[in-house]
């Protein structure tokens, strides 16, 4: 009996330290989709960060490091250990490839949410732009957490785990963001925009 309420502890407190984990990242989402689809936006020229952009990439992954740390000295050992500190893992039956799949897809979806309702600048939804971001960020966390931990974000899951020392299939969730964040950027800057310049996402 005794036995079991640790456990129940134990399981608790890490569902806890997964849950803090994933509010830390996820606030970040939508201006890191902004940023990687600004940064891939153009086809005429190689991908690149300018200062701005170099700046926002760090000052996430800096973010995520403290944020991943901060869970260390909340949650004693035995409680996050058993979840790596929220950091995002691989389901059952999902290889390398699959996961960089999913999670190019939910950041690609992610991407034109962003564009969509935040961004460009013929929309008449900025006044709920939070609401609909955060309708698709849901949906994502929904139907990809069980399958890769619905990352979306490279920092999200380098925070947590640098700070617990799990490593494992992290290319998984540097490349399918990656690719997710440049395609949706492509696709709705070359396909879904009809005209260019005056509609283009941030020429305001």
């Amino acid at each position: 009996m005794v036995e079991r309420r640790a456990q129940t502890r134990r399981h608790r407190g890490g569902a806890r330290a997964r849950a803090l984990s994933h509010d830390f990242g996820s606030r970040t989402h939508f201006g890191w989709a902004f940023q990687s689809g600004r940064d891939f936006r153009h086809l005429d020229r190689p991908p690149h960060l300018d200062g701005f952009g170099r700046v926002y990439w760090v000052a996430q992954l800096v973010g995520a490091v403290v944020a991943g740390l901060l869970l260390l000295v909340v949650f004693p050992r035995e409680q996050w250990q058993p979840v790596h500190l929220g950091t995002p893992a691989l389901g059952l039956g999902i290889g390398f490839g699959k996961g960089v799949l999913v999670e190019a897809i939910l950041t690609l979806f992610l991407v034109l949410a962003v564009f969509g309702v935040a961004v460009d600048s013929r929309g008449s939804f900025k006044s709920v732009a939070g609401f609909g971001i955060g309708l698709v960020l849901g949906f994502d966390i929904l139907v990809g957490g069980p399958l890769t931990g619905a990352s979306m974000n490279p920092a999200r899951t380098f925070g947590p785990a640098l700070a617990s020392g799990y490593w494992q299939d992290d290319l998984v969730y540097w490349i399918g963001p990656l690719v997710g964040a440049a395609a949706g950027a492509l696709i709705y800057t070359y396909l879904l925009l009809s005209r260019r310049g005056a509609g283009e996402p941030g020429s305001e």
